[in-house]
């Protein structure tokens, strides 16, 4: 197996270039998924805009034309009879290396400040596929330990939490798992 080259040791200035859509393949791992809407709201912005962000591709010879970051706009793309697309090409060997590149760039999101979202104007908000009720109502109920119910442990250092809404769950999944525990399920009680 070849060592791949550091961004320092790769001699190839990044460029950004229109490549023809029918030549990119999607990666076989790539994690990343999104529901109907959020789909659309990707699609939407597309259509108004552009690519604007090219697609990530692995131009190495052996993984030639490979998509590393960007096939959901690949996908839109494709669905809206696009035939050419910004790409820049990377060049890695090892598949282990593409596969990380890929997990970054689907990692590497940040997160909205929400004291600055509030500034902004709920129809924009809304119009790029935020959900504005739900993101300043989890911001004001950030849920106290009393909030949390042990009810049981499936196996040895896992435990489940069951809260009365689905706000409370998102504020535990974003939680690091607390000391000796394995992991933590969530599950939002259902109402009735």
């Amino acid at each position: 197996m070849t060592e791949s080259k550091t961004p320092k040791e790769e001699k190839k200035k990044l460029e950004i270039v229109e490549v023809e859509v029918g030549t990119l393949k999607d990666s076989e791992y790539n994690p990343r998924s999104v529901t109907d809407e959020e789909f659309l709201n990707i699609k939407a912005s597309v259509h108004k805009f552009g690519i604007v962000d090219p697609l990530i591709v692995n131009g190495a010879e052996q993984r030639k034309n490979i998509v590393i970051g960007g096939h959901l706009r690949l996908r839109v793309a494709k669905s809206l009879g696009i035939e050419k697309i910004p790409v820049v090409y990377v060049y890695i060997e090892d598949l282990k290396t593409e596969q990380e590149l890929n997990l970054r760039l689907n990692n590497n999101t940040g997160h909205n400040d929400l004291d600055l979202l509030a500034n902004l104007d709920d129809e924009l908000l809304r119009l790029v596929g935020l959900d504005v009720e739900l993101m300043f109502k989890l911001n004001e109920e950030i849920p106290t330990l009393e909030d949390v119910l042990f009810e049981d442990i499936y196996e040895p250092n896992w435990v489940v939490l069951r809260f009365d809404d689905s706000l409370r769950h998102k504020v535990i999944e974003a939680l690091q798992p607390l000391r000796g525990v394995k992991g933590i399920k969530v599950e939002v009680a259902k109402e009735g």
